[in-house]
């Protein structure tokens, strides 16, 4: 993974590189795609309020329990991944509705 530095320097280098017909227009759009990318997430409270143990906790814990807590957050990022699934179908599901709403008032206007 690169560093957000890393990818401007590498535009940077691109766009010296490029004809001045698609320079700008692609720069801006590469520019805006790796902003996007490295901008702050906002976290959900449930995230916020978990607290990984810390190393000595974890030395301390036995095979068996570091065994648990192993199952415990492959199954948490399980159901995230289930939740992820879910959002991501609804809002396609929402997005074709809105685009059949969007043909369905331009053709009214027509």
């Amino acid at each position: 993974m690169h560093s957000k530095e890393e990818c401007k320097r590498a535009l940077e280098n691109m766009h010296s590189q490029v004809d001045i017909e698609t320079q700008w227009y692609s720069y801006d759009i590469l520019k805006k795609l790796i902003d996007e990318h490295f901008e702050l997430k906002e976290n959900t409270e449930e995230y916020k309020h978990f607290k990984l143990h810390s190393d000595s906790t974890l030395k301390n814990l036995t095979k068996v329990e570091l065994i648990d807590y192993i199952k415990m957050l492959y199954y948490n990022w399980g159901v995230t991944d289930e939740q992820l699934k879910r959002v991501i179908d609804k809002t396609k599901e929402l997005n074709y509705s809105n685009d059949a709403l969007r043909r369905q008032l331009y053709k009214e206007k027509i």
